[in-house]
């Protein structure tokens, strides 16, 4: 009998695994920004900026595909188990639509946090 929901988990666990293994390949390479083509070509386009500040790891997601919005929702603390095995501990996971913009993210929301200042709306 098919299982949505155990289906769902085995795809949330290796496209996460995936994700940090890739993440953690750019980091060593010096690559602090980049994009991913998914496959299957219907989880779209990924968006990625990296920073490493005091030790920490800054991670903000962007995509514009539900899905893969969803994914990483659901996925960011599995996504932030498997980078601290990779020796990424202590990483911040932010996820954001094509709407709210990826620069809009950093700046407004992860910079100020990891300054120490907490975010306000106006």
């Amino acid at each position: 009998i098919f299982d949505p929901q155990k289906a769902y988990d085995e795809l949330n666990q290796k496209f996460t695994n995936e994700l940090a293994t890739r993440i953690h390949q750019q980091i060593n390479s010096g690559e602090w920004k980049m994009k991913f083509a998914l496959k299957p070509a219907s989880l779209g386009h990924l968006d990625v900026q990296l920073e490493m500040r005091d030790g920490k790891l800054s991670a903000v997601f962007q995509t514009d595909n539900a899905m893969t919005q969803d994914l990483l929702s659901t996925g960011s603390q599995r996504l932030k188990e498997a980078l601290a095995q990779l020796g990424h501990n202590n990483a911040s996971v932010w996820v954001g639509s094509g709407g709210a913009g990826l620069s809009f993210i950093w700046n407004h929301i992860v910079t100020p946090m990891m300054s120490g200042q907490m975010p306000s709306i106006r």
